[in-house]
Order: C-alpha cells, then sequence, then structure tokens
C-alpha cells in the first residue's frame, strides 16, 4: 500500500499545505487503516457493517479501498477534518449500510461527501436521501465498474458529481462507466 500512495500522492507538488482548511470530507468506503492517516486529522468513524461484530467505531479496512481513497484525500487536502464511514464490509455491501453512512455524513455536517460504491438498480431509499436531504454538501461518487456505459446509482443521480476510473495516461479505464 505505501508504494501505491507514493504513486498517487501529490503532496509534493502541492504548494498550499493549508488546503483543506475549515473543510469535512466524510469518506464512504470500506473503512481505514489509521497508520497512514494523522488521527488529529480523523475527527469523528463509525462502522455501519457487521465486520468486527459490528463493534461501531472498529473501522478496519479489509479491502484497503478506503484506505487508498484516504489517503489521496488526506494528499490533496492536508488540513481537512475526515469523518470515516465504513459501509462495505467484508461480505457485505447493502444500501441499508450506504444510506446510513450517508445520513451520519449529513448529521455530523460534512461539506463533501465521498462515496466510493455504485449499483445498477436505483434504489429508492438512497435516492430519497441523496436527492432530498443532501442540499449543501457536494458529493462525489464512484461511476461504477460495470464494463459498460450504463447507468449507475447513485452516480446518475443530478445533484453529485460522477467519477470514473482512468489509467496511467489518462484515458477512461476498460471497466469504468
Amino acid at each position: 500500500l505505501d508504494d501505491i500512495i507514493k504513486l498517487y500522492s501529490i503532496k509534493k507538488h502541492q504548494k498550499d499545505t493549508s488546503f483543506g482548511d475549515n473543510i469535512r470530507i466524510a469518506i464512504i468506503d470500506t473503512g481505514l487503516e489509521e497508520e497512514y492517516i494523522p488521527s488529529s486529522q480523523i475527527i469523528y468513524k463509525q462502522n455501519c457493517t457487521y465486520d468486527n461484530n459490528g463493534f461501531v467505531r472498529n473501522v478496519t479496512d479489509y479491502a484497503m479501498h478506503g484506505t487508498l481513497v484516504t489517503s489521496i484525500i488526506h494528499s490533496i487536502a492536508p488540513n481537512s477534518e475526515l469523518i470515516i464511514l465504513k459501509a462495505m464490509g467484508k461480505k457485505e455491501h447493502s444500501i441499508r449500510n450506504f444510506v446510513q453512512c450517508v445520513l451520519k455524513a449529513i448529521e455530523m455536517k460534512a461539506d463533501i461527501m465521498n462515496i466510493s460504491m455504485s449499483c445498477a438498480h436505483n434504489y429508492l431509499s438512497l435516492e430519497n436521501v441523496i436527492k432530498e436531504q443532501c442540499k449543501d454538501e457536494l458529493i462525489f461518487v464512484a461511476s461504477g465498474n460495470g464494463y459498460n456505459k450504463s447507468s449507475f446509482y447513485p452516480s446518475s443521480y443530478e445533484n453529485v458529481i460522477s467519477i470514473g476510473s482512468c489509467n496511467i495516461d489518462g484515458k477512461q479505464s476498460y471497466f469504468s462507466n
């Protein structure tokens, strides 16, 4: 993971080290391996899965996706306040978890939400919380890795910014929607 973080880190190119001041970013993903991020930057963490017997403050990242995403965000906005919300467990990827995490991000007054999930089905509960309750937040959502150009959710909602994957040449990855 250290090599991946170094590869994606832009911190050395960043001139303004105060970037992120007074910004709260909720990262809704697979959790976090906390040794990669200063604990002073994490203002709240919650496990919304059944991993670790559902222990609510244990956000151990078994997939390392959340850790990578958080490390990239930290390198871009080193002074931001991070809210770590674990929505995906080892074997559990439920819409209920994502809805719970989005509601917690709203409650914690996140300015920005980064949601690393997408699905081919539009779930009404997810649509309602993102369209009706997210009024002031800037929401970035994974476009999906469906290997096609189909609509995925919540990235197809009007009030979100859909983010896809790119390869090392900056071109869209073959699997990214």
